[in-house]
């Protein structure tokens, strides 16, 4: 290989440090995460969802806040009681009715039907997700060509 091959896995971060003439011959890793962003977006302007024909079924909300919520919002809710009893983190899909819906990173849905009642308002929907991801590295890594005693 051309570039730098030991101890570090195949990711783009880990290729950025690794180019150019400006690369020292032994690069030290630090971190053991990195933060990932991932735009999801802030909604719609679709003023109606159509069939797969075309014909318009169902038209949007006028409004965009639910009990003080939005979709897209990070939340908490400590559920008491019920299936989804104990206590879920994740992105708020709100609907006028007050019973909320709990998305996952991925997108999952992993709690639904629960009252706004039980829900605590983490951070406003800013149109980004925002994960920490594990780099799996803890040892330095060397250029090719390099020995292991530079």
């Amino acid at each position: 290989m051309n570039r730098v091959t030991r101890g570090l896995p195949k990711e783009h971060y880990f290729d950025a440090c690794c180019v150019g003439q400006s690369t020292p011959v032994k690069v030290v890793v630090t971190q053991h995460y990195v933060q990932v962003w991932r735009a999801i977006g802030r909604g719609t302007r679709c003023m109606c969802n159509t069939d797969k024909y075309g014909f318009p079924r169902g038209h949007r909300q006028s409004r965009r806040f639910f009990f003080g919520f939005m979709t897209g919002d990070i939340v908490v809710a400590e559920v008491p009681k019920g299936k989804y009893k104990g206590r879920w983190v994740g992105r708020v899909a709100t609907r006028a009715s007050g019973w909320f819906d709990i998305k996952d990173a991925a997108g999952k849905r992993i709690c639904q039907g629960v009252s706004y009642r039980y829900f605590r308002l983490l951070q406003r929907n800013s149109g980004w997700q925002y994960e920490k991801k594990s780099c799996g590295v803890s040892s330095p890594c060397l250029k090719a060509g390099a020995s292991d005693a530079a």
